[in-house]
């Protein structure tokens, strides 16, 4: 699915952008448009892509934060971003090999 693809996709942009990269450029990336729902759109206003990119991001566990460089702007910090898609991968592979559980 498309969170999938996003995912696999974030993790190029972080071994690709090391050591962070901004929020927008991030949200651009993954296909969340400035104005509005996935695709763009009208009505949400300028910070709506990034906003919703931020959401999807902390619900795998990757949590934007402001750095000192950024001027308070919100950064994905790539090697935490990493190492916490690397965690869910695997979290997700032994559940897979593993299997429903028995009735």
């Amino acid at each position: 699915a498309a969170s999938a693809v996003r995912e696999r996709a974030l993790r190029v942009l972080c071994s690709a952008f090391a050591p962070s990269i901004p929020l927008p450029t991030v949200a651009r990336a993954l296909g969340w448009r400035d104005g509005g729902g996935e695709r763009g759109g009208e009505g949400e206003g300028a910070a709506a892509g990034p906003a919703r990119c931020a959401a999807w991001l902390r619900s795998l566990g990757v949590v934007p934060v402001p750095t000192a460089q950024s001027c308070g702007s919100l950064q994905v910090m790539c090697k935490p971003a990493l190492r916490t898609l690397a965690a869910r991968c695997e979290a997700l592979q032994r559940d897979e090999e593993e299997g429903p559980a028995p009735r």
